[in-house]
């Protein structure tokens, strides 16, 4: 019988990585998995990079939520920590 390990990661290639081929910044970011392991994810598409470019209307409308949703965070908290308070 044959266990089946999930492994869930996400990362950010550094600066220092750009420009380097998908395998190269996996093994530099995941050395805890051998090159081999890697290059089956990146070759059945387990691993791979997110590239997507957004418009300056998209960039604009993922600001505006991230900024909406932490409006309404920031005011849920205050409002908690107010009745806390009292």
């Amino acid at each position: 019988m044959t266990a089946i390990e999930t492994v869930r990661r996400r990362a950010r290639i550094p600066q220092d990585l750009g420009g380097s081929r998908l395998d190269q910044a996996a093994a530099a970011l995941f050395g805890e998995f051998s090159r081999a392991r890697l290059q089956t994810w990146i070759d059945t598409g387990q691993l791979r990079e997110d590239r997507r470019e957004l418009s300056r209307d998209e960039l604009r409308a993922f600001f505006d939520d991230l900024v909406q949703r932490y409006l309404r965070w920031a005011r849920t908290w205050h409002e908690w920590c107010g009745q806390r308070d009292t």
